[in-house]
């Protein structure tokens, strides 16, 4: 496989950095991770959005898109747990930047 197709299918891949104890450190290293491979986007803990957000902000050219994750890893909450967290994340989001 080329370098080319590597860069290629690395444009629809989502780099993670989902571990429970993750540090900051691990999260600014997967954001660069993330931007030199051109991975679709860096997928983290909900509570590094904003920080994330901002550090990709100082980034040229193409970056890769900020994701996260609710209810992760075993998805065991109930319906209206999970529609709790996703109605405060997003009012969350209105308030980022």
């Amino acid at each position: 496989m080329t370098t080319a197709e590597i860069r290629d299918i690395a444009h629809h891949i989502d780099h993670t950095c989902l571990s429970p104890t993750a540090t900051t450190s691990d999260i600014v290293n997967a954001c660069l991770e993330a931007y030199c491979v051109e991975a679709a986007s860096v997928c983290i803990p909900p509570c590094y959005v904003k920080e994330v957000r901002n550090i990709l902000d100082e980034v040229p050219d193409r970056k890769p898109k900020v994701c996260t994750v609710i209810g992760f890893p075993h998805g065991q909450n109930g319906f209206k747990r999970f529609s709790f967290y996703c109605y405060s994340f997003c009012l969350r989001l209105l308030f980022i930047k």
